[in-house]
């Protein structure tokens, strides 16, 4: 293993971690590869709350490519559901998706084509008006 001690003490930086009354001693250690090694951007040790030992802090630069996450899925929330206004308009919705299944030569096809990206549609600008009505009265509230 090519393990690395990551500190570097001197005679202004003394490598203790750990003091007592008794002494003063180097217990809390990070090691690290190599190519890690030639990344380090500092190392010092810090007061921390409730223990007596000092926390370790340890500086590295990554240059790596930041990675971007696609859209994702769409996940509905459920409390939409507790509006009776969404219901009413939902209930229209699904009389007309009703109306064109015989439009199509099977359920699953009907389904797939017509009845799908349309819920979902509804359900995501029902979402989106809900989240400008609240924001539009939090700023109120907040702003004015």
């Amino acid at each position: 293993m090519d393990l690395h001690d990551v500190w570097q003490g001197g005679v202004n930086r003394p490598g203790y971690t750990h003091c007592s009354l008794s002494g003063a001693a180097r217990l809390d250690r990070i090691y690290i590869s190599s190519v890690l090694l030639r990344k380090k951007q500092g190392m010092e040790t810090l007061a921390a709350a409730f223990t007596d030992h000092l926390a370790l802090c340890f500086r590295l630069s990554v240059v790596e490519p930041i990675m971007r996450r696609g859209p994702g899925y769409w996940k509905m929330d459920a409390r939409i559901l507790e509006d009776k206004t969404v219901i009413e308009r939902f209930k229209i919705l699904w009389d007309q998706l009703r109306g064109q299944k015989n439009v199509f030569p099977n359920i699953p096809m009907w389904w797939e084509r017509a009845c799908k990206w349309r819920i979902q549609g509804f359900f995501r600008k029902v979402q989106a008006d809900h989240r400008r009505d609240h924001r539009a009265i939090e700023n109120y509230y907040y702003y004015e």
